[in-house]
């Protein structure tokens, strides 16, 4: 019994883990190298690809999402009033060949 019911002792392991110093990376062959001397594909652990966008771009587009909804909200609302008058959909026009 422990402290929060029946449990089981855990087993234990010994972990050797490589750490270079700061402004270095691990190479595949386990030696540490400067950043910029080594290609990513010879790290241990590769970096992985950069996001398309920043959490400031997406936090904008967000907001920008959030604002044409209002607008689009308003101006349906506004036309619902007769205040502005409906967007008119004209018919494709039949070439004459």
């Amino acid at each position: 019994m422990g402290r929060f019911g029946v449990g089981a002792i855990p087993g234990s392991r010994m972990i050797d883990r490589a750490v270079c110093e700061k402004g270095m990376v691990l190479g595949a062959d386990e030696i540490c190298y400067n950043r910029k001397s080594i290609r990513n594909s010879d790290r241990m652990w590769p970096r992985g690809a950069r996001p398309l966008l920043g959490p400031g771009e997406m936090r904008a587009i967000r907001i920008a999402r959030a604002a044409a909804g209002r607008l689009t909200r308003t101006a349906v609302g506004l036309q619902d009033m007769g205040l502005i008058k409906k967007p008119v959909v004209s018919k494709p026009r039949k070439r004459g060949n």
